[in-house]
């Protein structure tokens, strides 16, 4: 699970990022053309770990999980580790980024069916200190942003930062801080845990009763703060590519984009140094390895998201928009699948089929042998088959994101308001961006050709900033058609003709509209399995000055 990757950010999509190990790999791979997932990290990995959509989880917050709070991934829904490890016997292991809860002990991965967990809890750190702010804006070198409730408190930080007594510390093994490990650029710290998984699982490779292994490889990069390697190849790397771009987040020596193609860069070494070592120890040919990224790419919109940390300068392009949008740029996925245990004839080929991120865990589940019957509800398919051998699922439809309120239920004349379930918009947020009091529509699907965005295509990013992201000279090339309403309760594209969401038919196909909306309605209905979101405000008892100056388990 890569972090942020815009569809414009690797070689194999025309991005000037050097990423050579990531192009080999899709050209004798399978890229999933069509790979949808939730607009933010904390959904689409949700999603992805259950084979759950996650507004039937609760999970659907537009804000992903704040640190602090007690939205988690439920209890009662199944983990993909879960599953291999009691039905498969599987070994499970994760390294790297879980941002699905951290409220109590058994939120953590390690209780949600991982051997072992070594990471962070949250959405981000400080990629060398591994710490985060309060006050996020401050810890992300951004000024007058906004505190979390911690910040008044009285203490003294033994983490030695500029910020003192304004951060905390997030790296853990298991229910650890791993406090040695500070200072280190975390990209090395993950792959080199990697080696040693995969070293030692290639030890036991020749004995048959050896357990399989099941790797969850989430990096955090490319997500914010832009801090390049320590190694000085990889900014040279993009130097050499001529990446160039915006430097509106402070970077004074060189433009955000060429520090983010750097961690690009870093990202792709790792992939590299990844399959180098599942073939080192005879483990590549009967390897599955499923890349994907968790969301679109952030750009550099001269703004602070949230008004919390500045924003990257990740490209989209052809796609419109970013992550936190509904739009394609904020939920088509990067994605490929690599590895021997690939078809023969899968290899060098592309698949167009409509999939989702809830497609992970039902197809990994059948590929390690667990029968349909003996798995858990979920609402994605298997689609080894029909990606593998050019088939097809059947499916036309899919569930971008659920979020609906009563403020947009007159989006067609007549419309029954009341099929609309009220979303939980936490009122304390004190940017007025974070949606309409009362109830906001955030919801998106596809019925190809054709995609419904239902309400604000984001809540966090100005509508003027809602374009078109170049590669070249990098900048948005053009705002949005003059003749669209920033608040428009509706937007209708046809996906197949407008790849990059240029032209809302919505006007011009009532028809196609209602129908639509009445499946965003049937997906909205608690009778169908909606869960309203899961309270996301961060409580008091979770000060880190309470913790150790850590952000883990408070209860």
């Amino acid at each position: 699970m890569l972090d942020d990757l815009g569809w414009a950010d690797v070689g194999f999509h025309g991005s000037n990022f050097p990423t050579p190990a990531m192009d080999e790999l899709v050209n004798g791979g399978l890229e999933l053309k069509r790979l949808y997932v939730n607009p933010t990290c904390s959904p689409t990995r949700s999603a992805a770990l259950t084979g759950r959509h996650p507004f039937n989880m609760g999970m659907q917050h537009w804000t992903t999980t704040f640190p602090g709070s007690t939205a988690a991934l439920p209890l009662d829904v199944p983990t993909l580790a879960e599953e291999l490890k009691a039905k498969a016997g599987y070994r499970t292991e994760m390294v790297g980024k879980w941002h699905l809860g951290a409220a109590k002990e058994s939120n953590l991965p390690h209780r949600r069916g991982f051997d072992n967990f070594y990471g962070i809890l949250q959405g981000a750190t400080d990629l060398y200190e591994r710490t985060l702010g309060f006050c996020i804006n401050e810890a992300f070198g951004v000024a007058n942003g906004t505190c979390l409730p911690w910040a008044t408190a009285s203490g003294k930080s033994p983490l030695e930062s500029e910020l003192d007594d304004n951060v905390f510390y997030d790296f853990w093994e298991n229910s650890r801080p791993v406090w040695e490990d500070k200072g280190t650029y975390v990209m090395d710290s993950y792959i080199e845990r990697v080696e040693r998984i995969i070293d030692q699982a290639g030890s036991t490779e020749s004995n048959p009763t050896a357990e399989p292994l099941f790797l969850y490889f989430a990096e955090q990069a490319v997500h914010a703060p832009l801090q390049a390697p320590p190694q000085p190849e990889h900014l040279q790397a993009c130097v050499d590519a001529g990446v160039t771009g915006s430097s509106s987040a402070g970077n004074r020596d060189m433009s955000n984009r060429t520090v983010l193609c750097s961690m690009a860069n870093k990202v792709d070494h790792s992939i590299g140094r990844l399959v180098e070592a599942l073939k080192k120890n005879g483990m590549w040919d009967n390897t599955l390895v499923w890349v994907l990224t968790d969301n679109g790419g952030m750009v550099d919109w001269g703004g602070e998201l949230l008004g919390w940390y500045a924003t990257t300068s990740s490209s989209n392009w052809p796609l419109r928009g970013m992550k936190t949008t509904l739009f394609d740029g904020g939920v088509r996925a990067v994605s490929f699948m690599t590895g021997g245990y690939l078809p023969q004839s899968a290899r060098g080929q592309t698949s167009s089929e409509l999939l989702h991120a809830v497609d992970i865990t039902p197809t990994l589940l059948a590929l390690a042998g667990v029968s349909e019957a003996d798995s858990p509800p979920m609402d994605g398919l298997d689609a080894w088959g029909a990606v593998t051998t050019g088939g097809t699922t059947g499916r036309d439809e899919i569930p971008i994101n659920i979020d609906v309120g009563s403020k947009f239920g007159d989006a067609i004349e007549d419309f029954p308001a009341n099929m609309l379930i009220p979303m939980l918009v936490p009122n304390w947020a004190p940017n007025p961006r974070l949606g309409v009091r009362g109830g906001a529509n955030f919801s998106a699907l596809i019925s190809w050709p054709y995609k419904i965005i239902v309400g604000l295509p984001s809540n966090a990013i100005p509508a003027d900033k809602w374009g078109w992201w170049s590669i070249e000279n990098y900048s948005m090339v053009k705002g949005p058609p003059a003749r669209e309403h920033p608040r428009a309760p509706v937007r209708l594209y046809n996906l197949e003709a407008d790849e990059g969401e240029h032209n809302d038919l919505s006007a011009a196909l009532p028809e196609v509209v209602e129908r639509l909306m009445q499946r965003v309605a049937f997906y909205a209905n608690p009778d169908n399995g909606f869960r309203r979101p899961q309270n996301n405000i961060p409580r008091l008892r979770a000060n880190p000055m309470k913790q150790n100056w850590t952000i883990g388990p408070f209860l």
